[in-house]
């Protein structure tokens, strides 16, 4: 479900965010302020997917080789006021890739070869040759790319990673840590720089403050309540 209560973004705005981060060394136009990494790409991009770049066969949907699952695009083709730029939910391409993990389960070998083209979008490389191989992976991934308490499971493994520091208050579900070195954290965390992005704009939807510099990412969200998890 959504996040509920008054959230952070209602108390600091993005560019309060950004100018309480300016020390009188920042240079805009240096080449640190002017890197847009891949992480915050896949971000935006994520932000930014509307119904007309998605498109159909027979009844699945697709936004370019990620299966979106149906529930996303459907409403906008039913809603009234809804047209082809009405954008989808922020963690729509995060969950679609969640349930293609959970997939890789339960077709097992059998259907491996079908599962392969998900592979480099996840993970930043081709599938390896066996399921056996990519099994580790997955098992891996799989813990925080969910559909099952999904906010929490990404907050778990984020407070885990030594280039992420701030604030996790689970029972208040109040956040503040800064990714300081989001290379890293895809290193740790042994999937693609896409992915990260695709999950960081899933956390996009219980209305942080968030901002991307460079290759560090500020995250707040202060709602002094309890979110329940998807």
């Amino acid at each position: 479900m959504e996040a509920s209560g008054k959230s952070y973004k209602e108390m600091i705005t993005y560019n309060e965010l950004k100018d309480s981060d300016k020390t009188d060394n920042d240079d805009p136009n240096s080449k640190d302020a002017a890197m847009v990494s891949d992480v915050q790409k896949a971000y935006d991009e994520a932000l930014s997917i509307a119904r007309k770049d998605i498109t159909r066969d027979g009844k699945s949907y697709y936004y370019g080789d990620i299966n979106v699952l149906a529930e996303y695009v459907e409403w906008i083709d039913k809603y009234p006021n809804a047209d082809e730029n009405t954008e989808i939910n922020q963690g729509a391409i995060y969950r679609s890739l969640a349930k293609r993990l959970k997939e890789f389960y339960t077709g097992g070998d059998k259907y491996y070869g079908n599962w392969k083209s998900i592979c480099p979008i996840i993970f930043g490389f081709e599938a390896l040759d066996t399921w056996e191989e990519m099994l580790p992976y997955v098992e891996n991934a799989s813990i925080y790319i969910t559909n099952e308490n999904s906010f929490t499971e990404i907050m778990n493994k984020l407070q885990e990673l030594e280039c992420v520091e701030g604030t996790f208050d689970y029972e208040a579900r109040n956040f503040d840590f800064v990714i300081s070195d989001l290379s890293k954290a895809v290193s740790k965390l042994k999937i693609s720089d896409e992915m990260l992005g695709y999950i960081l704009a899933a956390l996009d939807e219980y209305g942080p403050a968030s901002l991307f510099d460079g290759n560090s990412f500020t995250f707040k969200l202060i709602t002094n309540k309890n979110v329940e998890g998807r």
